[in-house]
């Protein structure tokens, strides 16, 4: 941490000291912004379970969706090698958590990133994944980084209710934090995290799991006893990489961690903690990999933690692919303890995607989840087959 603390303060500094040169710097020489962004736009068909009082009852079977953000990002290097860097991603339609992602970045070669602002945290930006090829478009997500689940964020059906509010989300996420992340030692770069309070500006109504909402950086100190927010969140990641090991393979490894404390806990309720890893090898066009995470959803009393595993197998030669895996969520429900119950979702995915051109790839998939609620209660439970086509772009 100590070191952490001197890295991430000789950035900040070192930059500060060239902060009255560059503002006298000619217009030309300041931070300059561009735009990016990605459009994914997708025909949705399927079928789920939808009699009477299942999800899918009186909804229809086909759909278009599509996922979108405009990113609007910038760097300068200064005369001391320091990089600065901007990252605002707006989202492309109406919703909630209008800005995604917003912070600033300083970096150096031999002194590593630090980041201050609304991003994911160390274990997340430093994860292994299993392997896959689509983006997300607001259809399933089956990357499985750290601190984001597999398959949680689904909404092809009607399950989508269900699934989400019972598997909980991410402790962080993009809330406000100071972010260092260690050049490259060999192939070995670490990062921590500190976030004061998980929360996000205007977004979220509080509660278990759920972000509670600040109030913006206009608003004032947050508050510090909220019923079962999470706080003084510190996260630690780790990420190996080797190239041609042995002369046959790369390798990419990854271990996360994380622990928060909660506010004015409600009975049952305690500090968090997570942790999780994942790999991945290649040899020329094969990627073969997965992760693993364990939560114990900030919960005193056994039989409450989740636990998510992702594997995935892809093919890609050249402007064409093909990719294969499989992600399961387990949530335990909270029974005595012996025979504790537990909510189970399983996805099975097949993908392909063609590149026309840069930036520009036609996707197609087919996924198959099934979720299992410990109750056997019809209304909790989906069972659901999706067929996707169409394009993303990438700007």
């Amino acid at each position: 941490m100590k070191r952490w603390l001197l890295a991430s303060s000789a950035l900040l500094a070192t930059s500060a000291v060239s902060a009255s040169a560059m503002a006298q710097a000619r217009p030309a020489d300041r931070l300059r912004l561009a735009v990016g962004g990605y459009f994914g736009a997708f025909l949705v068909a399927g079928d789920e379970d939808d009699g009477i009082g299942e999800p899918g009852f009186a909804r229809r079977q086909h759909r278009v969706a599509r996922e979108a953000e405009v990113h609007f990002l910038g760097s300068v290097t200064l005369d001391n090698g320091i990089k600065v860097g901007v990252d605002v991603q707006l989202e492309a339609e109406s919703c909630v958590d209008q800005i995604d992602e917003s912070y600033i970045y300083f970096e150096r070669e031999d002194l590593g990133r630090a980041i201050l602002g609304s991003e994911n945290g160390a274990a997340y930006l430093l994860s292994v994944v299993a392997p896959n090829l689509l983006q997300r478009v607001a259809l399933s997500d089956p990357t499985f980084r750290f601190a984001q689940p597999p398959a949680d964020t689904f909404t092809g059906g009607g399950g989508v209710t269900a699934i989400v509010t019972r598997v909980g989300t991410p402790t962080s996420g993009d809330s406000e934090k100071l972010t260092y992340v260690s050049p490259s030692l060999h192939g070995l770069r670490i990062g921590v995290s500190y976030t004061p309070d998980a929360c996000e500006e205007a977004f979220g109504s509080g509660g278990p799991g759920v972000a509670a909402a600040c109030g913006g950086s206009y608003g004032g100190f947050t508050a510090d006893a909220n019923v079962n927010q999470f706080s003084e969140i510190i996260e630690f990641g780790a990420r190996y990489e080797r190239a041609k090991l042995f002369d046959l393979f790369d390798l990419a490894v990854s271990f996360g961690f994380a622990h928060s404390d909660v506010e004015a806990a409600a009975v049952g309720r305690d500090e968090r903690q997570e942790w999780g890893f994942g790999i991945q090898i290649s040899h020329a066009a094969w990627t073969l990999g997965g992760a693993f995470r364990h939560d114990d959803q900030g919960f005193s009393a056994q039989n409450n933690d989740r636990t998510d595993f992702a594997i995935g197998l892809r093919y890609r030669p050249g402007p064409w692919g093909v990719a294969a895996n499989y992600s399961r969520i387990k949530h335990e429900d909270g029974g005595v303890a012996g025979t504790p119950g537990a909510d189970t979702l399983d996805q099975f995915q097949l993908e392909a995607i063609y590149s026309l051109g840069p930036g520009i790839e036609l996707q197609a998939g087919i996924i198959h989840y099934d979720f299992a609620d410990s109750s056997n209660l019809p209304a909790n439970e989906n069972r659901g087959t999706f067929f996707i086509l169409g394009s993303f772009v990438t700007f």
